[in-house]
């Protein structure tokens, strides 16, 4: 028979399918003869020797009753109450348990026996009753002993004779249950070695013509595999046919294929990395913050070498406080979560120098998923933080000495510092989010050159003049202002900062009578603010 004609897959269903139609068959067999094998057990544990041990004890409960019942009628009357308590215990003893063995008999022999055994045990009670009537009686004690003699011992023998075979014969049920339990587990079990012995010899044969049909075909697959692990990309593979040896080689080419693809794409990541370690400073972490490497770029930005870093722990290269602070073992516990980390940092080069980087921590996992390290990649930004902060110094100089008040393009104001809001009365909430016209007298605001004012900032170009403005509560005051248009990164206006001082109360008069005003002299700077230097007002970048 050609094999080769039928695909694997086939092959193995069809041998795999006669293999479990034996197991089948050999599990059913096996668990319908377990199954009466255990309901045979069960009956044998649960009921036939429960039947034995209940009857059992009820007779051991009937002799002593015959026991202490002789002892009754020659005991003084002191002991005959202690007697007649235990004879008492034993029968309702008795009674129980022969009330429960009558509830657990199903064969017609052991309940016509039962029926004997009760019969003879009611009479038995009942003489017993009388005996110990008359024992109780010390004048007719005797009358108590003829009775016993008589009829009361004939009935406790009798009684005791019909328990004896009941005994016997819940013992032979018993054993009888269990041989026929023995013959069924030997029959079982002979069925079962006999199909399992077929069934063995079966999928022997055809475990055999398997193996050969499919072994062979795989050897020049095994061969090409074993060259791709070496890493040879370049074996020549032919495929024809459709059966799974062609399948497995067809696969075997796109691997192939798909590798070599790999291999460009880790030469291209090659490449990319050696650009970044070319560019920006990188140092490699173990998840607990241990240096791991460091390349040329990060030994030359904090001036250690690599051997003085590497082992060390990152707080090393911080300041003490902060690598001490709760903030510093957040962002280790962040890290340590898979989340990133960007921003700009503080760190302490060789020497205690400050160093500036602007750098990301990014944590790194192994092909299961675990985070197994993290690499940070920085650049350099002392000099321009240096730079911004003496900006923010010299703005902050601006900020404590001149009103400042910064709008949109539009004219709506974002914000005022403390000077504008002492020298205009209102406060920042008063303001934020209204028009600078608010500030000027209905004349100016609708007027030509307010707009031009406007356009003109629009335009970028900046506005320096005196100016006549309206504060709260309606009061007039004179500013000495310049409107500076801030540029975004792209050169367009983004928004504007004003910077402004109030004039003293002569030069707000004069200058409103040079302009004509007929509020001129009208006592500007009554609120004691002094004359400060100009500020400046622009746009923030938000």
């Amino acid at each position: 028979m050609n094999m080769a004609k039928y695909k694997v897959g086939t092959r193995l269903a069809v041998g795999f399918g006669l293999l479990l139609v034996a197991c089948g068959a050999i599990g059913l067999i096996g668990v319908t003869k377990m199954g009466e094998l255990d309901a045979g057990m069960q009956e044998i544990a649960t009921n036939d020797w429960k039947q034995v041990r209940l009857m059992d004890a009820a007779e051991k409960h009937i002799r002593i009753i015959a026991a202490n019942t002789g002892e009754l009628l020659i005991a003084d009357e002191l002991e005959r109450d202690i007697i007649a308590s235990d004879i008492k215990e034993n029968r309702e003893a008795a009674t129980k348990l022969l009330t429960e063995l009558g509830t657990l008999l199903v064969e017609e022999d052991t309940k016509a026996q039962f029926a004997k055994v009760t019969t003879s045990r009611e009479a038995q009670v009942a003489s017993m009753k009388k005996v110990e009537e008359l024992a109780s009686d010390p004048k007719r004690h005797q009358e108590a002993v003829d009775l016993y003699q008589t009829e009361t011992a004939q009935l406790l023998k009798h009684t005791l004779d019909e328990a004896e075979k009941m005994v016997e014969l819940l013992a032979q049920d018993f054993e009888e249950a269990a041989k026929e339990s023995g013959d069924d587990y030997d029959t079982g079990r002979n069925s079962v070695f006999l199909i399992l012995g077929a069934a063995l010899a079966g999928g022997i044969a055809l475990a055999i013509l398997l193996a050969r049909s499919i072994v062979r075909p795989l050897g020049n697959a095994v061969q090409i595999a074993d060259a791709i692990k070496a890493g040879k990309l370049n074996n020549q593979i032919e495929v024809d046919g459709s059966d799974e040896p062609s399948q497995l080689l067809a696969s075997l080419s796109a691997m192939q294929t798909e590798l070599k693809a790999r291999d460009e794409k880790d030469a291209d990541f090659r490449g990319q990395i050696g650009a970044i370690h070319r560019a920006q400073a990188v140092i490699e972490f173990s998840m607990d913050g241990t240096v791991r490497g460091v390349n040329d770029n990060f030994a030359s930005v904090m001036g250690y070498s690599k051997d003085e870093v590497v082992g060390k722990h990152h707080s090393t290269l911080c300041e003490s406080g902060y690598a001490s602070s709760p903030e510093y073992r957040a962002m280790w516990a962040k890290l340590n979560r898979g989340e990133y980390d960007v921003g700009t940092y503080k760190r302490i080069g060789k020497g205690g120098r400050e160093v500036w980087i602007q750098a990301s921590y990014n944590p790194i996992a192994d092909i299961s998923g675990k985070f197994v390290k993290v690499v940070k990649y920085a650049t350099d930004v002392t000099e321009q933080m240096v730079r911004n902060a003496d900006f923010a110094g010299q703005l902050s100089a601006i900020g404590k000495s001149q009103a400042i008040t910064e709008f949109d393009m539009d004219g709506t104001v974002r914000k005022v510092n403390d000077n504008f809001s002492k020298v205009m009365g209102y406060n920042a909430s008063e303001v934020v989010g209204r028009h600078h016209s608010m500030f000027a007298d209905a004349a100016t605001s609708n007027s030509a050159e307010y707009r031009a004012l406007w356009s003109k900032l629009g335009r970028g170009e900046a506005e320096l003049g005196n100016y006549k403005r309206v504060a709260k509560g309606g009061r007039e005051v004179w500013l000495q202002s310049s409107y500076n248009p801030i540029p975004d990164a792209s050169g367009k206006p983004q928004g504007g900062r004003v910077r402004e001082r109030r004039h003293s109360e002569h030069a707000g008069a004069a200058d409103a009578a040079a302009r004509g005003s007929p509020d001129a002299g009208n006592g500007q700077g009554r609120d004691g603010w002094r004359p400060h230097a100009p500020h400046s007002h622009r746009r923030q970048d938000g």
